[in-house]
């Protein structure tokens, strides 16, 4: 899947099997919420950006284990770097280009 930012200096492929047989993450915590994250869970090594990763910036939290990258042109929230507790990011679904979100599985977590 490609993907951008708002402003497209942010841009990405991720490599995660078909949407249309992938549950999304649609987490209820407070930063989930107020970032928009709806979430997939590529490896690392599956995620390729092409351009302007040096515009992402990043916030912690609460134990700060995860960080939370976003581009700091537009504030898109791109990603959350889960190195620190898992070999995986938290790609957020929203930044994919050309997926219809009402089609899309979700599993709802309670964050």
């Amino acid at each position: 899947y490609h993907g951008n930012c708002q402003c497209r200096a942010v841009t990405f492929t991720a490599r995660i099997p078909s949407l249309s047989e992938y549950e999304i993450n649609n987490c209820n915590c407070s930063i989930c919420v107020s970032n928009g994250y709806l979430l997939a869970y590529p490896e690392p090594k599956d995620v390729v950006f092409h351009t302007g990763h040096e515009e992402l910036t990043g916030y912690k939290f609460g134990k700060k284990v995860m960080e939370h990258k976003f581009c700091r042109k537009c504030g898109s929230s791109v990603y959350i770097d889960e190195e620190a507790i898992g070999d995986t990011y938290a790609m957020n679904v929203r930044m994919f280009k050309d997926i219809d979100l009402k089609t899309l599985k979700y599993e709802y977590s309670d964050g």
